[in-house]
């Protein structure tokens, strides 16, 4: 089955962080990935890449939209609880758009990193 095509003529780029401890990576958020991959890997407009999040604490969330509205949420107190605001200034955007394009530039697809975290469960099941 081919990549569904859309009328729209943006596009989504998208960075999910997968926690990780020992170099496991959470079984929840991991069930979402798979599951999220197999809706979305048809769709010319979207793309995810993976951050293997390692450290105990929350990154900072950010949508970038356009070309001027930067809207960042931190997390912080309660569980699940987002706290944010968003700017709309096209040089606050440059910033993170540069920031976001590094981090992409460094990471593995989604479909990629599945790959690689199913082809290490199946070498550790047989050893």
């Amino acid at each position: 089955m081919g990549r569904r095509k859309s009328d729209d003529e943006r596009s989504v780029r998208r960075i999910i962080g997968i926690p990780e401890r020992n170099g496991v990576p959470d079984s929840d958020m991991l069930s979402w990935a798979r599951q999220h991959y197999e809706e979305s890997k048809n769709i010319l407009t979207y793309e995810a890449t993976v951050m293997r999040w390692t450290a105990a604490a929350d990154a900072l969330n950010m949508a970038l939209i356009d070309d001027s509205v930067v809207f960042l949420a931190f997390s912080g107190g309660p569980r699940q609880k987002l706290n944010g605001f968003s700017v709309e200034d096209p040089t606050f955007m440059t910033y993170f758009a540069t920031y976001f394009d590094q981090l992409w530039a460094a990471l593995q697809p989604l479909g990629a990193y599945l790959s690689t975290v199913d082809a290490d469960n199946s070498e550790n099941s047989t050893e």
